[in-house]
């Protein structure tokens, strides 16, 4: 019990904190308990860390050498540009689920591809980029394997929550 008489609880589906009011003299609520909106202040940190990845993979994948971008001298030698395309657009994925906007899983997806598909063509544009079709390919496996993780936590985080009660 917090001080008040509130009781804070945790909605498993959504993985967001809701606050139950106490009694209330409310006349339009009756002096009963009211169910209050949840605290957005952790989805906006969320998706200000996906809007700094969002810009972050822009500007990695349309600059002439991202390398030197992010500090290197030059091009590692393990360096792979589509195991990079598969990460960046896997945690882009991820952080898009996570920032829970409004929009379904299709959709999300489909702006997605759509958004790699974009920056795959806009490279052709950008020196000593190419535009290739195994880097497009990285792509939508990254998307796919980001939303299937956070499936994957969501699922697993139902089933503790199911254990628990």
């Amino acid at each position: 019990m917090n001080v008040g008489g509130d009781q804070t609880l945790c909605h498993s589906d959504r993985a967001a904190s809701f606050r139950m009011a106490g009694p209330s003299s409310d006349a339009e609520n009756g002096g009963g308990t009211k169910m209050q909106q949840p605290r957005s202040s952790g989805i906006w940190v969320v998706r200000a860390v996906w809007l700094g990845c969002w810009a972050m993979v822009t500007l990695l994948l349309l600059v002439p050498d991202p390398s030197v971008l992010v500090g290197l001298r030059r091009t590692p030698p393990w360096g792979n540009a589509t195991l990079a395309h598969f990460g960046a657009f896997c945690l882009l994925s991820l952080l898009t689920r996570a920032s829970r906007l409004p929009l379904s899983l299709p959709a999300t997806l489909a702006v997605l591809v759509s958004y790699g598909a974009v920056v795959e063509w806009l490279q052709g544009l950008v020196p000593h980029r190419t535009v290739e079709f195994r880097d497009f390919a990285a792509n939508v496996l990254g998307i796919a394997a980001g939303a299937a993780t956070y499936a994957a936590a969501g699922w697993h985080r139902r089933r503790r929550a199911k254990k628990i009660q």
